[in-house]
């Protein structure tokens, strides 16, 4: 008679679990926050019933669940950045004496956690466009171009063609003041994301991929440029038109849930101004020859690349970028 009673517990604990609701399917958050969600279970009756839950999204941390008045309230921490598609809760329930249990496991294909990484919040650099000489809009900095942005007594090492000798006539002492010219910096830079290989360790590699372009192009941001954010997908050549970091982060997401793909390498490379891609991608021969003559940001991993140019920076997460800017803009 116990045994029957604690069966039809169970079953009235159970009966609207197949009907539990994700309260909120889109998280977005930065490489290290606690994110959570939470799933309403339904109508059961769970006062007399044991309820355990885990979650599962691959290359998100879990924590543990908590569930309380019929919801179960889903923790996760990121640990690589990207766009993370699919949500599987299991859910197991035991009756009061603990003589059976039922498990159930549910799947929500439209939940999406977002992930973006560590180096969108890091402050732009004071060091704002002194090497860069050609390009369309002003940098607001010292250069070579044709603006005048400052005059500025002469120095030994002034060049003297920039000698203002009008204002050297009109002057009693006759002191030498020259002419200091704004940089100017490229209006619009193509960058291109190559993802060319299969990889087993893709979660890493995408992590510090995201984190490479995402300093690159706050960078290039700051500076005053538009970028144009271009990959390969199954559904064709992708653009992502990108003025602000918000537009940068969302180019990112994309990027990383898009699957490999070698079939647009050539038009890619061709049509960018820098390349983002990996060493795995430099084994190739053919991708190899063809951006070795483009400037470019190689992701690091256990690879054994034909051939690095001289145009090329190998990216680990500690390497300046500002030799791989210099190259893009002053082209």
């Amino acid at each position: 008679m116990m045994a029957v009673i604690t069966v039809l517990f169970l079953f009235l604990a159970t009966r609207g679990v197949g009907k539990a609701t994700l309260e909120e399917n889109h998280l977005r958050g930065f490489k290290g926050d606690r994110l959570s969600t939470t799933v309403r279970l339904g109508h059961g009756r769970f006062g007399w019933t044991s309820i355990s839950a885990s979650s599962a999204i691959a290359g998100v941390e879990e924590a543990r669940a908590a569930i309380q008045d019929g919801k179960v309230t889903l923790p996760f921490e990121a640990r690589y950045a990207g766009r993370f598609r699919g949500l599987r809760l299991r859910l197991e329930f035991s009756d009061p004496l603990q003589l059976f249990s039922k498990v159930h496991e549910i799947s929500y294909e439209d939940f999406t956690l977002d992930v973006l990484p560590l180096s969108l919040l890091r402050p732009p650099s004071a060091r704002k466009g002194a090497m860069l000489t050609l390009g369309e809009e002003p940098a607001g900095a010292p250069g070579m171009g044709q603006e005048l942005f400052n005059i500025d007594e002469y120095q030994p090492f002034s060049d003297t063609k920039n000698i203002i000798w009008k204002r050297v006539a009109r002057s009693a002492d006759q002191s030498l003041f020259i002419r200091i010219r704004e940089s100017n910096v490229p209006s619009l830079i193509r960058v291109g994301l190559l993802d060319a290989v299969r990889r087993d360790e893709r979660l890493g590699w995408v992590d510090l991929f995201c984190e490479g372009v995402g300093l690159l192009g706050k960078e290039l941001i700051n500076l005053g440029c538009r970028l144009e954010v271009s990959y390969g997908s199954a559904s064709g050549l992708t653009v992502c038109r990108v003025s602000d970091l918000q537009d940068l982060a969302e180019a990112l997401l994309s990027f990383s849930s898009s699957a490999s793909d070698a079939r647009f390498a050539d038009q890619l490379i061709d049509q960018s101004d820098i390349v983002v891609t990996g060493l795995r991608e430099v084994e190739v021969p053919d991708i190899a020859r063809t951006l070795s003559r483009k400037p470019s940001m190689l992701i690091h991993e256990r690879a054994s690349p034909m051939y690095i140019g001289e145009r090329s920076v190998v990216f680990s997460g500690r390497e300046s970028i500002f030799p791989l800017i210099a190259r893009v803009v002053d082209r």
